[in-house]
């Protein structure tokens, strides 16, 4: 029999919230301070956007006509590869959060507006590879010199960051279908909608910087 810890677990309720077993993991649910939330166990997370009582779910989804499904027509699931002396940029728009850590870090590599919108020859491949390192939703990836880069592992959180989504990360388990994930994406670390708009439910697409979330009650 295994001593290995168990890992926790994020079971997305149809039409309902998100049920976070921390499993082994007691501090796993965390402020966007890295501080803990004082609870043990499972914790039951709004998705919706309208809890007042956010992160976790007082019921309101029962009454504002919420939808788990995924609406998205999944048109940008593939992931396409940006090759330049010393690394391989791989990016599936997918799975994009539109964080813009990449933009921040690395402006002259990653545009918002043009194409193509990566060009990974204008800077140096460790310089890229460390922005792409601070990818949340797990969006863009990298190779170098052939080889893929491989996740550490780091211990499982789940952070609740103000007006956006929640960012997961140490390979917290997400009992959805293997179709469900965008081609090729890590599953060490990604990002759920908490607004309640999203397109690509259970995942964050970004929905939560047009339509208000931040000032609904947070």
């Amino acid at each position: 029999m295994s001593d290995a810890p168990r890992r926790p677990r994020i079971t997305p309720l149809a039409d309902g919230p998100l049920v976070l077993d921390q499993q082994d993991t007691p501090d796993c649910l965390r402020h966007d301070d890295g501080t803990s939330y004082e609870v043990r166990g499972t914790a039951v997370l709004c998705r919706c956007g309208g809890s007042g009582r956010k992160p976790f779910c007082d019921g309101t989804h029962a009454s504002n006509g919420f939808k788990s499904e995924c609406v998205s027509d999944r048109r940008q699931d593939h992931r396409d590869d940006y090759e330049a002396p010393g690394i391989t940029v791989h990016d599936n728009r997918q799975a994009c959060a539109h964080a813009e850590e990449c933009v921040r870090g690395a402006p002259e590599v990653f545009h918002k507006m043009h194409r193509p919108w990566i060009t990974p020859e204008a800077a140096d491949a460790g310089k890229i590879a460390d922005v792409i390192r601070r990818c949340p939703s797990g969006a863009l990836a990298h190779s170098r010199d052939g080889v893929a880069y491989q996740e550490p592992e780091r211990p499982p959180s789940v952070l609740v960051q103000p007006g956006g989504p929640y960012a997961v990360k140490g390979g917290v388990e997400l009992e959805i279908g293997a179709d469900e994930w965008a081609q090729g994406v890590t599953r060490e670390h990604y990002t759920l909608c908490r607004c309640g708009g999203s397109h690509n439910k259970p995942f964050c697409d970004g929905s939560h910087l047009r339509n208000g979330f931040f000032e609904k009650g947070e």
